[in-house]
């Protein structure tokens, strides 16, 4: 899951588990079939294990501000144009996976793993799958 060992008692606390599985049909009806995203297999995957988790975290972190995040793509609903532009300009295929710290910044994944925080123009990484989630906890990214 994460490489951190101080995240995973606190995405267990969560209701996190090994082998979690979420299911992901509301957003792909929501977010592919009505939006147009193109709900790639790294999505699918990220979404079935950590779709639907909220943390509330702050204060300083390793490199960074500790990251609150809420893992739910219907946060970004309406924004499709916005990601295909950002997905086109930086040559990755960007889904939605939710929001950071209320909504000042989106979170997405590629279609190689690698999750990106979202701001106007740019496209910050962050890691590969639930690395990423360590890191904005940690701060360290």
């Amino acid at each position: 899951m994460c490489r951190s060992s101080n995240t995973q008692p606190a995405f267990r606390h969560l209701g996190w588990f090994p082998g979690r599985k979420v299911d992901i049909t509301h957003w792909h009806a929501e977010l592919a079939i009505d939006e147009g995203f193109d709900f790639h297999n790294e999505a699918k995957r990220f979404l079935r294990e950590f779709g639907g988790i909220t943390v509330e975290v702050g204060g300083p972190g390793v490199r960074t501000a500790r990251t609150s995040f809420d893992l739910d793509p219907d946060l970004c609903s309406g924004q499709q144009r916005w990601f295909a532009e950002l997905s086109e300009r930086h040559g990755a295929w960007l889904f939605p996976l939710g929001e950071i710290q209320g909504g000042h910044a989106t979170l997405a994944i590629d279609e190689h793993g690698g999750v990106h925080i979202l701001f106007d123009r740019h496209v910050s990484f962050v890691g590969r799958r639930g690395d990423a989630l360590g890191n904005l906890i940690d701060g360290d990214y």
